[in-house]
């Protein structure tokens, strides 16, 4: 297997186990002190716009894109890291950011969609 399989199904395995509460684990939502889910944040896409265009979070945070929009769109990485594949109306899409850095991304549908996540060590 590849690395970057490996690594998929490892980040895979670590958030099932916090995302199910019923496995002993927390909610991405909840803080866990020492632990890898800091909490989730909500990027909003509608009329051909991500809300906030530009969203700084700590590492250690989900980000949820949530499609409010009447059309369909995606969250595609500038660098390939990700894709989101077609979110149409009320569909949602969910990243984990454990590294600091800027990622940028946009919509292939409509490319003059664009947005950033800034991740950065600690927001206070």
């Amino acid at each position: 297997m590849r690395r970057s399989a490996i690594r998929v199904l490892a980040l895979a395995l670590a958030l099932s186990t916090f995302a199910s509460p019923a496995a002993g684990g927390q909610s991405p939502t909840e803080h866990r002190r020492g632990g890898p889910v800091d909490r989730d944040v909500r990027v909003r896409i509608s009329d051909n716009h991500y809300r906030p265009r530009t969203l700084t979070i700590d590492r250690f945070t989900v980000v949820q894109w949530v499609n409010h929009g009447n059309n369909s769109h995606t969250i595609t990485s500038n660098t390939n890291r990700w894709d989101s594949g077609t979110l149409d109306p009320g569909e949602s899409f969910r990243r984990f950011f454990h590294r600091v850095g800027t990622y940028r991304y946009h919509c292939t549908i409509h490319p003059s969609m664009r947005g950033r996540i800034i991740v950065v060590r600690h927001l206070g």
